[in-house]
């Protein structure tokens, strides 16, 4: 069992993209898995995140077997479903391994996380024997199947729902912001975003006030291999809350999926958001879990 790894490269991002598609299509438990839009929107969220620096690749003969994607002392692995269990036990410590190394040299008191899925016990149980213990943090995978008809969208008078305009960038940038603060995201993050793989402007979407305004908005990444969109990231403004709105760019978002061919809608959320997913038709498949050391 031979592997090699090498440091991201700026040409990596659509291959790696490719990857994840191809482990998904390749699992029978894809719900233990980064979604390939988890993936995109991770490294390209903050424009001034370094993937060279944060992101390490192994192959195995040349080909791609795993990641990590790594924020100072957080980082997320990623292997190939179809290693055999001796080689991702060899991975795993190994991809492990560079991530506290990477870490401590950052900060020498860090504390290092990392997140599996509560049905993976081949992970669970090597990040135990390096010294990992489960913290309280931990987030659902949701699904939805789109099977069924889907009725549009029910809006309050005056408000509309569609995929956002090139001239709005502005404002979609803002909502954002207004949403997610305190959060890096700026314009420059939103073009990297735009010409991302699987970025898709028809799925792009924003509820629009009559006055105006953004009200809510979501992202959805279509994997048409897999024929599975998710939604990352989803938001409603403050001041536009309990009013439909969220859930109405879901239901948007359901339609064009279903036009498109997808057979599955799929969402990762905290616990706080988890009732509001469940409102609009999502069921809990998985959970994640977050295992940490101090080195």
């Amino acid at each position: 069992m031979t592997f090699d790894s090498r440091p991201y490269r700026p040409a990596d991002l659509e291959p790696l993209t490719a990857f994840v598609i191809e482990c998904w299509r390749r699992t029978p438990t894809p719900s233990e898995l980064m979604c390939p839009g988890d993936f995109v929107w991770g490294v390209l969220q903050n424009a001034s995140y370094k993937p060279e620096e944060g992101i390490r690749i192994w192959e195995q003969g040349g080909a791609v077997v795993g990641f990590v994607l790594q924020k100072r002392a957080k980082f997320d692995l990623y292997m190939a479903p179809w290693l055999s269990p001796e080689e991702r036990s060899e991975l795993l410590r190994a991809m492990v391994t560079h991530a506290e190394t990477h870490a401590l040299g950052l900060d020498p008191t860090a504390r290092v996380s990392t997140s599996a899925a509560r049905s993976n016990l081949e992970t669970i149980q090597t990040l135990q024997a390096l010294g990992y213990a489960q913290s309280p943090f931990m987030m659902y995978f949701l699904e939805r199947p789109l099977d069924k008809d889907i009725p549009p969208p029910r809006l309050p008078e005056g408000f509309v729902v569609r995929h956002l305009e090139p001239h709005e960038m502005g404002e979609r940038v803002d909502i954002h912001l207004e949403v997610w603060h305190p959060s890096r995201f700026s314009m420059q993050s939103y073009l990297n975003i735009r010409s991302a793989p699987l970025y898709r402007p028809d799925l792009d979407l924003v509820t629009v006030s009559p006055e105006g305004r953004f009200a809510s908005y979501c992202i959805i990444w279509y994997d048409p291999v897999n024929r599975i969109g998710e939604f990352e990231p989803v938001g409603t403004r403050p001041t536009f809350e309990g009013r439909g709105l969220g859930r109405a760019v879901l239901t948007e978002g359901f339609r064009r999926l279903k036009a498109l061919g997808a057979k599955t809608a799929c969402v990762a959320c905290e616990p706080d958001t988890l009732e509001f997913y469940q409102s609009a038709g999502f069921t809990e498949v998985n959970q994640w879990l977050d295992f940490s050391k101090t080195l």
